[in-house]
This record gives structure tokens, sequence and C-alpha cells, in this order.
């Protein structure tokens, strides 16, 4: 093989070995809660379900999923959050795709919220998914909230916002219902309202698939190797 081939094969398997390589995490979705403000309730006795929704053209690996909420209570609370591919009465056992109950730190309400830690660690495909977010504890006194926002959501590349939804068992939105049971299930309010506030990081999956360039000046390079053997010969 000569000499000039030999160069252009190691640059196209340099840039192979460079476009299969992993990437750090980068910011998947970003939701700024509002200065000073607080947000709105989860639970409660209007048994509030909040849902935020994002879409992502491409894989991520290393997924993390942190709400921005607290208790104004004072009291650590209980929050049930699942992570879906739909929502809604329609919605089955199979989009659901994690679970978690985490509790929820005390939250001054004027100054910002702490990251709360929902997911970590997951591997999401290409698609959409929603985030819901319930306070078990229906009596009067949770005062847990999911900080709001009215920033402009800063997304990743191939990343877009599907919007929020929420329920309430007084909302006079016709067909508008709580399933306390499976909240993610519920039949949401898509009527336009405030972002609430999240992130969501994670590292893209590179291409694995082999340049056809490469395969073919490797081809033509073998080609030319047995050629120049055969004429010696």
């Amino acid at each position: 093989m000569s000499s000039k081939i030999q160069r252009i094969v190691i640059g196209l398997l340099a840039l192979q070995i460079i476009a299969c390589t992993p990437t750090f995490a980068d910011s998947i979705l970003d939701i700024t809660p509002d200065t000073g403000a607080s947000g709105f309730r989860l639970g409660g006795p209007i048994s509030q379900v909040e849902t935020m929704s994002w879409s992502q053209s491409s894989t991520y690996t290393g997924v993390n999923i942190d709400a921005l909420a607290g208790s104004i209570d004072g009291n650590p609370e209980v929050i049930s959050a699942y992570l879906s591919t739909s929502i809604g009465p329609s919605a089955t056992s199979a989009d659901l795709v994690a679970s978690a109950n985490v509790t929820a730190p005390a939250y001054v309400p004027g100054t910002p919220f702490s990251p709360l830690s929902i997911f970590t660690n997951l591997t999401l495909g290409p698609g959409n998914y929603y985030l819901t977010l319930f306070n078990p504890d229906t009596t009067g006194n949770v005062h847990l909230v999911w900080g709001r926002s009215t920033s402009t959501p800063v997304f990743g590349s191939g990343v877009s916002s599907n919007g929020e939804f929420f329920a309430t068992t007084i909302d006079p939105t016709p067909g508008v219902s709580v399933n306390t049971a499976t909240p993610w299930q519920s039949s949401f309010d898509t009527s336009p309202y405030y972002d609430f506030a999240m992130t969501v990081d994670g590292s893209p999956v590179p291409s694995t698939s082999v340049l056809p360039a490469t395969i073919v000046l490797l081809l033509f390079g073998l080609a030319l190797q047995f050629r120049n053997r055969f004429k010696v010969a």
C-alpha cells in the first residue's frame, strides 16, 4: 500500500475513533425557578398533581433528573415521582420508565430552591418524557411546593418542551380528575400555565456506525497491497 493511501486510511480511522468516543454530560433541559417566587402545592386537600414534559431526538445515558421543590412548613415531606413516556388514563404500566419516593427538604419562600434529586443514572432513548410529582398526603397540613418558572427554558440539541400539565379535584375544566393511586394516569388539564422548575442532564450516546468511506478505503488499500505482492512474486 502506498504511503499516501496509508495516510488517508489512518486519518479516516482517527475520525472514526473520535466519532465513537463517549462525551461528558450535557444539559438536556434546564428550567430555572422565578426569583422570590414559591411554587405550586403538591397533594394537599385538592390532591394537586403536576407534570412537566420534554421531547428528545437522541439517546442519553447517565441521565439525572432534579426538581426544584421543597416544603414550606419547615418539615420534610415525601414526594411520589414518576417518569413515563405517556400520561393520562390511556397510559399503561408499559409507559412507566421509573418511579420513586423522595423526601423534599424544608424551603423558605423567597429564597433559592435547592435541587432535589429525583432519578439518577437512567438511559433514555428518543421520544417524549413526562415527570409527574405528587404528595400522597392529601390533608390540609401539606405545604410541599414545586417551583414555578416564567423564564425561557434552556434546551439541549434536539430537545424541546411539551409543556406542563396539572390536575386537581376542584379543576372546573370538564374531564379533569385525579388518580391518587397512579397520579401519572390522571386526567390532566392541558391549559397553558407556568413551567415547573427542573433540570435534566446526561451523556449523549455517540454514533457507533463505521464510516462507509473507511470501509471502502480499507478494502482498496488491501487490494493494492495484494496486487503489489503478486507483482513482486
